[in-house]
């Protein structure tokens, strides 16, 4: 193998780590503003109204909470960002 060649191939095992790495949440360290920001897009998208705020959560990362009353949605949040659980009508 010549010199470009293993060159070539080297970058391309790190390129192909690189993306793996990405796209399985490596490195993932979102703050509590960015992940109740995400949350409050993902509760607008589904139709939600109101605002959303956040609070340390027993057993996960977050609780956010959107909007109020009867119309209240909670969403629990792991600290990669998932959504562990989304409870309608404020169960």
């Amino acid at each position: 193998m010549t010199g470009a060649a293993r060159g070539f191939s080297v970058g391309l095992i790190v390129a192909v780590a690189a993306v793996s790495g990405l796209a399985l949440g490596w490195g993932r360290d979102e703050s509590e503003s960015a992940a109740i920001a995400r949350v409050a897009v993902r509760h607008a998208r589904e139709g939600g109204d109101g605002e959303c705020a956040g609070r340390p959560g027993a057993g996960v990362w977050l609780v956010v909470t959107c909007g109020q009353g009867a119309e209240r949605n909670i969403y629990r949040v792991e600290k990669d960002g998932r959504i562990a659980e989304a409870a309608r009508g404020g169960a």
